[in-house]
């Protein structure tokens, strides 16, 4: 799942952080001309910074479509509207344990013992 948070939501300080996620930010995910319009990595404390400069963004009325990967979690994407700037809004991804075809090179036997 992700979500936009108040940067204070208390909700932030639970779950284990995830290091090395990948996230992307894609504006008009269902039109021909989408593109990436920015991506980041999360640091050891599971946080990253994401600086959106595209024209528009946060004030114009449309959709954009965030994606998140990392090594032993299912992917996850969600489509929204971006929060305007200066509103105090933290995006939030809560991504389950599992397998990612496309991240994940370890076998099913290595994935049920690290699981156990």
């Amino acid at each position: 799942m992700i979500l936009f948070v108040p940067e204070d939501d208390s909700s932030l300080e639970y779950g284990r952080p995830i290091t090395d996620a990948v996230v992307s930010l894609t504006r008009d995910p269902d039109q021909l001309n989408r593109e990436i319009v920015a991506t980041a990595r999360s640091g050891p404390t599971g946080w990253f910074t994401m600086p959106v400069s595209a024209f528009g963004a946060g004030w114009m009325d449309e959709f954009w479509e965030a994606s998140a990967q990392a090594r032993g979690y299912g992917s996850v994407e969600q489509r929204f509207r971006l929060p305007g700037q200066g509103d105090g809004m933290v995006m939030l991804i809560i991504m389950s344990p599992g397998f990612d075809p496309e991240r994940d090179d370890e076998n099913l036997l290595e994935q049920i013992e690290r699981f156990r």
